[in-house]
């Protein structure tokens, strides 16, 4: 009799996975969660200050201080990483811009100034199937798009297809959230 094969199973906190490239991905993943929860409580604690001055702080300031929370996730590694042979596939325009994660199963298109939706916008457009709009408010109209990812709770590539247009120079004319890749797709 064969004695039966024990499976590597590799524990990352309080998830475990198959693999060790897997196990990675999500270690990643978290180190960069984290990251990112960090950055945003130091903007906060900081705009907080200045409201506790009694100094507003202005639109300008608030911009400028998402701006240097992304410089420091700039350094931050990025478990998606560069899709480089998805990015060989649409041409020359197309370029990475980063990652987003996923832990409620989608994902929301939202203007960042605008509030969040209500808990039930957000079930109604899962209702609807895999996307639909988001009515944030109906005066003035403000809407979103929601959307379930393609497998689930990840770290997805972003890339953007930057076009250079005259007297305004280079501007964002696509973006793409890639969920699934052909390699996880069944063959036909």
């Amino acid at each position: 009799m064969e004695a039966p094969k024990i499976q590597q199973v590799y524990r990352v906190e309080n998830a475990y996975f198959d693999s060790e490239t897997e196990a990675h991905e999500y270690a990643l993943m978290e180190q960069r969660k984290r990251q990112a929860v960090a950055i945003a409580e130091q903007t906060h604690e900081a705009l907080a200050a200045l409201l506790a001055a009694g100094t507003p702080p202005t639109v300008s300031e608030r911009i400028t201080s998402v701006l240097e929370a992304l410089k420091q996730l700039e350094g931050a590694p990025d478990p998606s990483g560069a899709p480089d042979d998805l990015l060989g596939q649409l041409g020359p325009e197309w370029r990475y811009a980063g990652s987003v994660t996923v832990d409620s199963g989608g994902l929301l298109v939202i203007d960042p100034f605008y509030n969040q939706p209500e808990p039930w916008a957000i079930d109604q457009a899962r209702e609807r199937g895999s996307y639909g709009p988001v009515l944030l408010s109906s005066t003035p109209l403000r809407t979103a798009v929601h959307c379930l990812s393609g497998l689930g709770d990840g770290c997805y590539p972003v890339v953007v297809r930057v076009v250079d247009l005259p007297n305004k120079g280079e501007r964002v004319a696509e973006l793409r959230i890639v969920f699934i890749v052909p390699e996880d797709l069944p063959a036909a």
